[in-house]
């Protein structure tokens, strides 16, 4: 009763105090309301994370399980495969085998006799050495042929060289062009050395008798011709005649030259 009268006659200070309380939470109101609602939300995120990660590791689990179902009926699948392709080529072999020993015994017995195809091979051996001999001797005979060809037609292009162009031969005081004497031997040609050609073949060009008319006069060319033996080595070998510029004679013939000149030329 006492601890009652007490409490009755302080309800005014209360009452202020209670007033008091109450602006201080309108006052606060917004800034807890704002507090209340980040802790809820932190607390219901944290809840949402842990069913989510329950529920992503039952998924995971779930997930691996399933997967090793699936690799091992696969594996066992391509081991079955695989055991198949085996035993196939297995069967495979061995029916080949059985099928080439029979084949080669059948055809040894009854198609083909050992003997008389050692004899074919015999005979096809020999015809082949004949053949052969044959075409050796063919192949050497047509490449003797080309050979052959083939010098002449050398020869035949040194020889126009050496008649229609003009050389340096060597004379008794200067050596030629194809007679150096730093070579221990002339140059040669087809056996014979190069100046001989030279000279043998000049003889035959178009150009000597013109040139030797010319040097000479018609009238003493022609008496030197004459008295000459041979037709067209003497040329090339006489040692008169050494220099493709052969001077003109010095005695007063010059009139007597030109008429042969001339004559030549009217002939």
């Amino acid at each position: 009763m006492a601890t009652f009268t007490r409490l009755w006659a302080g309800r005014h200070s209360l009452l202020a105090d209670v007033n008091v309380e109450l602006r201080t939470a309108e006052i606060n109101k917004d800034r807890e309301l704002r507090a209340a609602i980040t802790i809820q939300a932190i607390r219901r995120g944290l809840v949402a994370r842990r069913v989510i990660r329950t529920k992503l590791v039952s998924c995971k689990t779930l997930q691996r399980i399933w997967r090793g179902f699936l690799a091992k009926q696969y594996t066992c699948h391509i081991s079955m495969l695989r055991d198949k392709r085996r035993a196939h080529e297995l069967w495979t072999r061995a029916a080949v085998i059985l099928q080439k020993t029979f084949r080669a015994f059948y055809s040894r017995r009854y198609k083909h006799s050992y003997y008389e195809r050692q004899a074919y091979l015999a005979s096809v051996s020999l015809k082949e050495e004949k053949v052969r001999e044959l075409s050796d001797a063919l192949a050497e005979s047509t490449y003797m042929e080309r050979e052959q060809l083939r010098h002449d037609t050398e020869q035949q292009e040194f020889t126009t060289l050496a008649k229609d162009l003009h050389h340096l031969v060597s004379t008794s005081n200067i050596p030629g062009v194809f007679n150096s004497p730093y070579n221990m031997e002339p140059v040669r040609a087809f056996g014979a050395p190069v100046e001989t050609h030279l000279k043998t073949t000049f003889a035959k060009s178009q150009y000597l008798q013109r040139h030797m008319m010319r040097s000479l006069g018609a009238q003493r060319y022609n008496a030197l011709r004459g008295h000459m033996t041979g037709t067209g080595n003497s040329f090339g070998d006489s040692t008169s005649y050494t220099h493709s510029s052969y001077p003109r004679p010095l005695e007063p013939v010059q009139e007597e030259g030109r008429r042969g000149k001339g004559s030549s030329r009217a002939a």
